[in-house]
């Protein structure tokens, strides 16, 4: 069944203090069911009108009503305050407890806020200050690597002008490099030093002290690993390590 604004307006004005009637009363006296008469109550609640329980006095209204109590008579003066109060059943200390209560409410919210918008801004710097360090580390690391991989080809080059293929006037090095991608946006960086026409070789009895030295350094700077071939043709080294983060494509 429909029912004009009008008829449903007044009914809900039954349910405000003083009248405060019960739904089941109401019902009876209206012919109107009682599930028809709680929605209205909730959709007028819900608007933000002042609707209490009316088996509950003021001090057990839901803090939706208080809210509701305290913004209808925010504007009024002390007579229209004194005259809703009677209406209502109120105490008008009742209703500065309230507001009172309203506004730290507010205020805790706005230094809430404010400690969230300040926490977000130390993050913010926090944040830069990792990305200047870790771009620091970056670029320590890159030069480190560079000055490792030339201690190791002049090891190599010093080696081969004794003993291998730059000894001879017939023998050649031929260096070649790739990168290629690999997780997390890094890159593998390939290098290999291919000796050729010079004398035959055979594998050493032992390492020597600059190859186990610059080995080391290229381990810690790449996090790479070497090996070597002694093929009787001529030596092989060959590096394989990481080159850091690929670079972003145009």
């Amino acid at each position: 069944m429909a029912y004009s604004p009008e008829r449903k307006a007044a009914v809900l004005t039954k349910m405000l203090p003083p009248n405060n009637r019960p739904l089941r009363q109401l019902s009876q006296e209206e012919g109107i069911s009682r599930g028809t008469l709680a929605k209205w109550r909730e959709e007028a609640r819900a608007k933000g009108q002042f609707l209490p329980d009316a088996k509950t006095g003021p001090e057990g209204w839901t803090s939706t009503d208080k809210l509701a109590a305290v913004i209808e008579t925010a504007a009024m003066n002390e007579t229209e305050l004194g005259e809703y109060c009677r209406r209502r059943g109120l105490y008008p200390e009742q209703l500065r407890v309230w507001r009172e209560a309203c506004e730290r409410a507010n205020d805790w919210e706005r230094a809430a806020a404010t400690r969230a918008a300040r926490e977000t801004k130390d993050d913010k710097k926090r944040i830069k200050a990792l990305e200047r360090e870790l771009a620091r580390k970056e670029k320590a690391l890159a030069e480190a690597a560079a000055q490792s991989l030339g201690m190791a080809f002049h090891e190599l080059a010093m080696n081969a002008g004794k003993y291998g293929s730059l000894s001879t006037e017939t023998g050649e090095v031929r260096i070649s490099w790739d990168l290629a991608p690999a997780a997390d946006s890094k890159r593998l960086l390939s290098v290999s030093w291919v000796e050729r026409g010079g004398p035959p070789v055979a594998t050493p009895t032992r390492k020597g002290f600059g190859t186990t030295l610059t080995d080391a350094m290229l381990r810690g700077a790449l996090g790479g690993a070497t090996s070597v071939e002694y093929a009787p043709e001529g030596l092989t080294w060959r590096l394989d390590g990481a080159a850091g983060a690929e670079e972003p494509r145009a």
